[in-house]
C-alpha cells in the first residue's frame, strides 16, 4: 500500500486521476485553495500552500513527511514547474514526486484540463502507477499523461494553475 497525494484534490481531473491508481493506495487530497474544515477533518483534503510561495516545496515537503506521504501527484503547471526543479530534495526523503525531470520539462507537452473522455496513467519513471496501462514510457518521465493507443506519443496533463 502506498501513501499518495494529489493535489488540486477539488478538482474534478483529480478525481479521475485517483480512479486510476489501485484501491489498495491511500489516496488523500490536498488544495492550495481554502478547504471547508469539514472536508479537512475528514482526514482525506488537506490544505496545501500556494504553489507562488517561495517555501512551496518545503512546506510541501514537510507536510509529506508529517504524513507519511510516499508519492505526490500535483496537477497544476506552477506546481509541476517548482517540484520538478527540487525533485531530488524529495526523493533524498524517499518521496516520490510524479512530475518529469527539469531537464525534460522544456521538451514536453502539456495539455491543460484534459477532456473527460481522455483517460490519464501516472507513471513514474516511465513505469505505470495506474491501473488503466500497462504501458511503459521512456524512464525519463513520470507524471499524470495521455498516451496514444500505440505508445508512442505521450501528453502530459495538467489543470491550470
Amino acid at each position: 500500500m502506498k501513501n499518495i497525494l494529489i493535489t488540486s484534490g477539488t478538482h474534478a481531473f483529480a478525481q479521475r486521476v485517483a480512479r486510476t491508481l489501485s484501491p489498495a493506495d491511500s489516496v488523500v487530497f490536498g488544495d492550495s485553495n481554502a478547504l471547508p474544515e469539514i472536508m479537512i477533518k475528514g482526514g482525506k483534503y488537506f490544505n496545501l500552500p500556494k504553489p507562488v510561495s517561495t517555501s512551496f516545496s518545503h512546506e510541501l515537503l514537510s507536510l509529506a513527511l508529517d504524513n507519511d506521504f510516499g508519492i505526490i501527484i500535483p496537477l497544476k503547471l506552477s506546481e509541476i514547474k517548482q517540484l520538478a526543479a527540487c525533485r531530488d530534495l524529495f526523493e533524498e526523503y524517499g518521496i516520490h514526486v510524479a512530475v518529469p525531470s527539469i531537464n525534460t520539462l522544456d521538451e514536453i507537452d502539456f495539455v491543460v484540463n484534459p477532456a473527460k473522455d481522455f483517460l490519464p496513467a501516472v507513471f513514474l519513471n516511465g513505469k505505470p502507477l495506474s491501473q488503466t496501462t500497462d504501458e511503459t514510457i521512456s524512464d525519463k518521465y513520470s507524471g499524470v499523461c495521455l498516451v496514444s493507443d500505440s505508445g508512442e506519443e505521450v501528453l502530459f496533463c495538467c489543470i491550470e494553475g
